[in-house]
């Protein structure tokens, strides 16, 4: 199993986008901990999954700097720091084609 971002877009759009995270064991092992460390909200949700809404749009962008930003300097981490910037462009993407989309899902 694994973590991803999937974008659904209404008819006549897109169709549907999708953006792997992290394998569920990885994200379990390196993201969820992290998160918890941070003092994340949204983030450590993805394990059970998730459908984010407009209102947490803001917050996870923010929570996702949060964690790029702890992540900095770190080179044994790099690969989730990329990660989460492929994810936070995602959801700054979502964000400002909301009317667009349908359902943000990510787990």
């Amino acid at each position: 199993m694994s973590v991803a971002a999937v974008v659904t877009y209404r008819p006549g759009s897109e169709g549907t986008s999708y953006l792997p995270v992290a394998t569920e064991d990885a994200f379990r092992r390196t993201w969820l901990p992290l998160a918890e460390a941070a003092g994340l909200e949204i983030v450590p949700r993805f394990a059970d999954g998730l459908v984010v809404d407009r209102a947490q749009d803001a917050v996870l962008g923010a929570e996702l700097a949060r964690l790029r930003a702890d992540l900095a300097g770190r080179p044994d981490l790099e690969h989730v720091r990329v990660r989460a910037g492929l994810l936070a462009a995602l959801v700054q993407e979502v964000a400002a084609r909301r009317n667009d989309v349908v359902e943000l899902y990510i787990g």
